[in-house]
């Protein structure tokens, strides 16, 4: 298993227990290692978006989707 996974796995517990902070803080290291880890950008997404932080659930969204580069999401403080 990759660091990546070990860290979107994290993520994925955090969330699960409803610690969405430490959720969102293993999902960007996830993603910091790898941006094209689609699954962990969707992941910070669901994050963000539990978390009540809707600009930036949006914009990962529009990225998951293909319509916005995660550059673009690190610019505007997201990721």
């Amino acid at each position: 298993m990759l660091l990546l996974q070990v860290h979107n796995a994290l993520g994925f517990c955090y969330y699960s227990m409803e610690k969405v902070d430490l959720a969102i803080q293993e999902y960007r290291k996830a993603v910091e290692l790898q941006q094209g880890y689609v699954t962990a950008w969707n992941n910070l997404g669901d994050a963000y978006e539990r978390a009540k932080q809707w600009r930036c659930a949006r914009l990962l969204l529009r990225l998951v989707l293909g319509e916005e580069g995660g550059e673009r999401l690190q610019e505007r403080a997201c990721a």
